[in-house]
């Protein structure tokens, strides 16, 4: 237990736990590294979200809807232009 509390010393000081565990293995070689007495479950705040994979949307119903969300703009810089004629070109490719 006091190697674990000499961890957790090491971590306040240099708060990053890879590099804590890198000066405890300098202090200590030869010894377990510690290990916590009790295990942290990570538990998602919003689990009813969906995750919408790229694959499912589609490369072209992507590239056609930022195609009209640059023509729907008032203002387009030099590189918005650019972009519209690559995009289009891609379009007709498909």
């Amino acid at each position: 237990m006091k190697e674990y509390y000499l961890y957790k010393a090491i971590l306040k000081i240099v708060n990053d736990p890879m590099v804590a565990l890198t000066v405890y293995s300098v202090l200590y070689q030869g010894k377990e590294i510690p290990k916590a007495q009790e295990q942290v479950e990570y538990k998602p705040q919003n689990q009813n979200r969906k995750i919408v994979q790229s694959s499912e949307v589609g490369k072209k119903k992507e590239l056609e809807e930022s195609l009209s969300y640059l023509k729907s703009k008032s203002y387009k810089t030099k590189k918005d232009k650019e972009s519209i004629n690559i995009i289009e070109t891609l379009l007709q490719n498909m």
